[in-house]
């Protein structure tokens, strides 16, 4: 499934000027944003064909010195997940995009003796899943 291609693909056509990854922070360069999923996704619900209706948990997290890049890099984001017009298309046909919802604002996470802030966005997106078996 190509989910989180897509909506890293989505996010980075925004031309931030930092580019997302997949995965978590490392801590290897003074400014870095990250998309990865979160436990807690789930099927909301499934037909007698095996199609279901999935519901995952994505976060972005941004690390830096500059808070106000930080907030104004995560609220674009933001944007992006509130417009009304927001879509998503699989390149392999693994899902069909149903919805996105952003579950609260970016919010701190943590700043350390350095002064580098993590702040964090989450959100969930609905996806239909066909079952493309023969059986």
């Amino acid at each position: 499934m190509d989910l989180a291609d897509q909506i890293q693909d989505k996010i980075n056509a925004l031309d931030l000027g930092i580019t997302v990854d997949q995965g978590y922070l490392t801590g290897k360069q003074a400014t870095e944003v990250v998309l990865y999923s979160l436990p807690g996704g789930t099927v909301v619900e499934e037909d007698f064909a095996g199609n279901k209706t999935e519901r995952y948990m994505f976060e972005v997290t941004m690390r830096s010195q500059d808070q106000e890049l930080i907030n104004r890099t995560l609220f674009k984001i933001a944007e992006l997940i509130n417009d009304p017009n927001f879509t998503l298309t699989s390149n392999d046909n693994s899902f069909y995009f149903t919805d996105i919802e952003m579950l609260g604002f970016p919010h701190v996470v943590s700043i350390d003796v350095e002064e580098f802030a993590v702040y964090s966005l989450d959100f969930a997106v609905t996806i239909d899943v066909m079952n493309n078996s023969k059986g």
